[in-house]
């Protein structure tokens, strides 16, 4: 769960994730590619905005991350489809970090 509303916690993960794990010094994703975008459910809840990560030299997407709207915040829920453990262990502890209005990569 994180404070605001969905395009608002998307455009900060955006910022965030650009910074830590595609650019700099050392990227925990280097080759990696990501798309940003806005599906819609079924159900009656709306539709929902979201990343989507492709693999190093490949279409294939192996990690999304999507932002619902949740009364005034967001939920933000992750699928993994084969991103590498270790990869996944980092990006996940990111993704709870950031959440919480984390101001740098590493906290």
């Amino acid at each position: 769960m994180s404070f605001g509303a969905p395009p608002e916690v998307l455009h900060s993960f955006v910022e965030k994730m650009k910074l830590c794990w595609f650019n700099g010094a050392s990227p925990a994703l280097p080759g990696y590619r990501y798309e940003t975008g806005e599906r819609t459910e079924d159900s009656n809840s709306g539709g929902y905005q979201n990343v989507l990560i492709y693999g190093a030299g490949g279409n294939s997407e192996v990690f999304e991350v999507q932002f619902h709207k949740y009364n005034d915040n967001t939920l933000i829920v992750t699928r993994n489809v084969s991103l590498p453990p270790d990869l996944l262990t980092k990006v996940k502890r990111d993704i709870q970090l950031w959440a919480l209005t984390s101001q740098d990569c590493n906290t």
